[in-house]
């Protein structure tokens, strides 16, 4: 398959020469004119009522049921089950467009890594199925359940024993030597040395979110030590930023609006051979505030599926508050001790597992349930040192509506009175909810600040010369809305680098799943305004004041939550503040 880059000017041409409501339409999907739009059912979810919608006008395609959108492009890939660069050649030669590729945009060093990991992937594969050389390799597979089909779906491979194969075969297929040591294929001892980095173990390619492979793990077949070894860093992998088969469970957990995040490769590996396609793996390290915003951007609720050891319970207890942080609906799978789940499925089958699944229990109560078992809750030194306990975890809770939720439910489990609890909560840091906390009020106040900033990002994505001046009156970390602050950055970014923005070309270049069906959202709604740049500047404004209001309303509930507070105090304070605001932002509007 070619390797290069298709030009942006050739997928641009291909884009106008073809047409997104003919495509969807060929593909069996029934449109009816709506206004500026078609409408019809979509088909990437079972839809009862028609919620896809397609803009002739801008060629965006939206489905505000499950979320789906983007450009033609990315239709025929989701459709059809393809690559991006498939689509684009096969939509490429319905139009008569002949598509010659190019070197992708990376530097040289990282061309030659990428190129050195496509060819290493390869190779490894092959010595895998190679009747004699990869016997062993397959017989211990096969012995841990992975069919014949499987190794081949997912590209697993076997470096052999040996301290040179593939550097010599590499070598002799002009890749250099510093190529291949950029790469972590190689290793150099200190007399100079250079030897193959994999030697007699199991290789699981690791790709990066858009299916490239960028690093190795590998997998001892004999009593070698680590028995798991993954690639060193390079300049295109950095391991506390990837998670393993991201590339192909982004989809699935977006369907399922779940992840499931378990230890090894083989745990992910066995759970998609029976089906459960929406779990990934951390690679060796502990997981990080990188890995939950990662996965933040396909999902919110994510469940742990650990071993059903102490070690297991740790890494979950470890791994865990990254995500509470994020603000994830966090859940843990529990298994019969001793078991992974590759040997529960292996013993019990996918429904059982899909059953534990379903049966998870958020972290909170993961943790006092094995609390529970270990003390005694009726003793009152107890209590006080469960609290403690707890509050490790409870002080990543940002939402007042969980923290305050699951406060009450330790409050029932200890029997202790609700004015003590929150009291020793606060001595451990946990950030106490100002006053009570209205769940729909809550919800109506953050709608417009939301509501404000797509439109303002619908304005820049159709006005892109106003981007930079607006960034200077606001930054894309004042989004408050995490894809808003995403895209925010990539259209300051853009804008900064002197590069053309494009709404097509950046659903066609990012693999942030949200990111992409944001912009297509927003793009099948966009409309014509007379006076663009006053609507902008009325944005940028409300925002401004906004996170004002929402700064003061801060720092109320810190000075209330302090022990010592005047209240009286507290409140000149606020009066104080307000008078600032209004005449800052008086100012600001003159």
């Amino acid at each position: 398959m070619p390797s290069g880059r298709i030009p942006q000017a050739t997928i641009s041409l291909v884009r106008s020469r073809v047409d997104l409501v003919r495509i969807v339409e060929e593909s069996g999907v029934a449109l009816r004119r709506t206004g500026k739009n078609f409408v019809g059912k979509c088909p990437f979810h079972q839809d009862d009522t028609p919620s896809f919608s397609v803009s002739p006008d801008n060629q965006f395609y939206k489905c505000f049921g499950c979320g789906a959108g983007g450009t033609v492009f990315t239709y025929v890939e989701n459709r059809e089950q393809i690559t991006f660069p498939e689509a684009v050649r096969k939509l490429a030669a319905r139009a008569g467009i002949p598509v010659a590729e190019e070197e992708d945009g990376r530097s040289g060093d990282e061309q030659d890594i990428a190129a050195a990991n496509r060819f290493a992937r390869e190779h490894f594969h092959e010595r895998l199925m190679d009747a004699d050389a990869g016997k062993p390799a397959r017989e211990y597979l096969l012995g841990r359940g992975i069919t014949l089909e499987t190794m081949g779906e997912l590209t697993l491979g076997f470096a052999p024993e040996g301290w040179d194969g593939l550097l010599t075969v590499m070598t002799d297929a002009g890749f250099s030597v510093d190529a291949l040591l950029a790469a972590g294929l190689l290793r150099e001892n200190d007399r100079g040395r250079r030897y193959d980095y994999f030697r007699n173990r199991i290789i699981f390619p690791i790709h990066d979110p858009g299916g490239r492979p960028v690093a190795f793990g590998g997998r001892a077949l004999d009593d070698a030590t680590p028995k798991y070894l993954n690639s060193p860093e390079t300049a295109v992998y950095t391991k506390g930023n990837v998670l393993y088969f991201l590339d192909r469970a982004r989809r699935p957990m977006q369907d399922s609006r779940m992840v499931l995040v378990a230890e090894g490769y083989m745990d992910v590996i066995v759970l998609y051979q029976a089906g459960v396609r929406n779990a990934v793996a951390s690679l060796g390290t502990a997981l990080s505030d990188t890995h939950a915003r990662l996965l933040k951007r396909y999902t919110d609720e994510v469940c742990f599926v650990f071993d059903g050891d102490e070690a297991g319970i740790r890494a979950v207890e470890r791994g865990a508050p990254q995500f509470l942080r994020e603000g994830f609906r966090t859940k843990v799978v529990t298994l019969p001790p001793g078991q992974d789940p590759d040997d529960f499925v292996r013993a019990e089958g996918a429904e059982a597992f899909q059953s534990r699944v379903a049966d998870a229990a958020s972290l909170i109560d993961f943790r006092l349930n094995r609390l529970a078992r270990e003390r005694d809750f009726t003793d009152p030194e107890t209590k006080v040192a469960v609290i403690a306990d707890m509050a490790d975890l409870l002080r990543h809770v940002r939402n007042p509506i969980v923290l305050r939720e699951y406060a009450d439910r330790l409050r029932r489990e200890l029997s202790v009175d609700a004015r003590d609890l929150w009291r020793e909560l606060r001595s451990h840091k946990v950030q106490v909810p100002a006053g009570p906390v209205d769940p729909s009020s809550s919800q109506q106040q953050a709608k417009p600040r939301l509501l404000v900033e797509k439109q303002l990002l619908t304005l820049l994505m159709s006005e892109p010369q106003h981007i930079l001046g607006v960034f200077e009156s606001i930054s894309p970390y004042d989004f408050e809305g995490e894809p808003h602050q995403e895209l925010g950055k990539v259209l300051w970014e853009l804008a900064r680098d002197g590069a053309e923005v494009d709404p097509h070309t950046l659903m066609e270049t990012c693999f942030d799943d949200s990111l992409r069906e944001l912009v297509a959202g927003m793009m099948t709604q966009s409309r014509s305004l007379p006076n663009v740049e006053e609507e902008i500047r009325d944005h940028v404004d409300k925002m401004v004041r906004d996170s004002l209001r929402r700064a003061e309303q801060q720092y109320l509930s810190n000075r209330l939550g302090e022990g010592d507070a005047d209240e009286l105090a507290v409140a000149k304070e606020m009066v104080e503040l307000s008078k600032q605001r209004r005449g800052e932002t008086a100012g600001g509007d003159g």
